[in-house]
């Protein structure tokens, strides 16, 4: 019986012309997210007129969307090694995205802004099957619930937290302090869960690598200085 190639084998034996369609439809998938968040902070004031919502309320959309990036983004490892990268890189597929959509949502409606990223998704999805290698036998890592509920559960109240405090005049709302009391027990719990339990959701003794400490410091710092321009500019150049 052969054994199947690992991962760095099978790329090592991949042409020239797979690799550059692998890239291609790599970046075009990625850059589904960013468009599909960026055209949203565009087309925020149109969506509050169509639906006759207030400042508060159409502000849940942008709220909701990177609320589940924050909780599904953990669980990514988890997903390859039981589903394959080529299932879980195709199926989660549903920087030209403000001027795009900001077009669109005047010259027709906010919605056409969305289905501007159907043809795009499309192209991502076909390109990813038709390039990446088969996936493997699944993994038979069995997910810790309890330490992913927790965690989504601790930065779904935190991000609810960041999102509304300015509106709700942070600590005087009562909204504001359950969902931090929410956030501190949930983090609380998930803290003590991976420090104790034999396969935790996430390893935080990993955190004793330096390196990998001052890595993870650094994509913090770079996210919050990505994320803002992002989600600021657009409405405020508008």
């Amino acid at each position: 019986m052969t054994c199947p190639m690992s991962a760095d084998e099978h790329a090592e034996n991949l042409a020239s012309l797979e690799r550059y369609l692998i890239l291609a439809a790599v970046v075009l998938r990625s850059s589904l997210y960013s468009t599909a968040l960026l055209t949203t902070s565009t087309i925020l004031p149109q969506m509050q007129g169509a639906m006759s919502a207030t400042q508060d309320e159409i502000a849940w959309a942008m709220t909701f969307n990177i609320l589940a990036t924050a909780v599904v983004t953990p669980m990514t490892g988890r997903l390859v090694a039981r589903f394959g990268a080529k299932r879980v890189m195709t199926l989660g597929i549903p920087v030209v995205g403000p001027v795009l959509g900001g077009y669109l949502a005047e010259a027709y409606t906010w919605r056409w802004a969305f289905h501007m990223l159907v043809p795009v998704g499309i192209l991502a999805y076909l390109g990813l099957r038709l390039a990446l290698p088969a996936d493997g036998r699944p993994s038979a890592i069995e997910l810790d619930w309890t330490g992913f509920l927790a965690l989504a559960a601790a930065m779904a109240a935190l991000q609810l937290v960041l999102a509304r405090g300015v509106r709700l005049d942070w600590f005087s709302s009562t909204e504001i302090l359950l969902e931090c009391l929410m956030a501190a027990i949930a983090f609380y719990v998930f803290v003590v869960h991976c420090l104790s339990a034999k396969a935790p959701f996430l390893n935080l003794r990993l955190l004793r690598d330096r390196n990998y400490a001052i890595g993870l410091a650094l994509v913090t710092i770079y996210g919050m200085l990505n994320f803002t321009p992002m989600v600021l500019l657009p409405p405020l150049l508008q």
